[in-house]
């Protein structure tokens, strides 16, 4: 049975969701607020629910915290390496979703429901095979990068054998990618 404090925290919610779509529904605004996560939200909630064996939440993801001058001298990654906007991930409970779509996938003319849906769907599948918990120690290790590399491509995969309609926007999400890399 329910606690009462988790009963007051789901009426709150459910207060604030449909205080959110009466806003949305009346505001000038309300297509590009139905472009970004807060819009969209309820959808990809559903996505990730689908998708998951166990209850999974949906949460935005903050952009990194802006460098210091001597963080920026020490750091000798190249600058398209660097993280400059907050990106989508996982920590093996929860799915963490940029506010607004990457740039570099609005570019593909994918509208931005299917951006995340393609998101959400990547990082559910990172959470099925326990990306996150198995990553090894240090995040800027060779270990963790060559780790990182294969895991991505056995979490698309994994998605073209649960969701074989994605292959098409997956395929459009890499080609995105590797434009966006520069040149050698």
């Amino acid at each position: 049975m329910a606690e009462p404090e988790d009963l007051i925290v789901e009426l709150a919610h459910r207060g604030v969701v449909a205080a959110e779509r009466l806003w949305l529904r009346y505001h000038p605004g309300a297509d590009a607020a139905c472009q970004r996560l807060a819009g969209l939200r309820p959808h990809v909630e559903l996505l990730a629910a689908a998708l998951s064996s166990e209850p999974v939440g949906v949460r935005p993801a903050d952009p990194p915290a802006p460098a210091s001058w001597a963080a920026r001298l020490a750091d000798r990654r190249p600058r398209h390496l660097r993280p400059a906007a907050a990106a989508a991930g996982t920590d093996g409970t929860d799915i963490y979703l940029p506010r607004t779509p990457p740039e570099a996938l609005l570019r593909t003319g994918l509208a931005p429901a299917a951006i995340y849906r393609l998101l959400v769907a990547e990082q559910v599948a990172r959470r099925e095979r326990g990306t996150a918990l198995l990553a090894p120690g240090d995040p800027a290790s060779p270990e963790r990068l060559l780790y990182e590399l294969a895991e991505a491509v056995a979490s698309e995969g994994w998605l073209a054998r649960v969701l074989p309609g994605l292959a098409a926007d997956i395929g459009r999400a890499r080609r995105a990618a590797l434009a966006d890399r520069p040149a050698l």
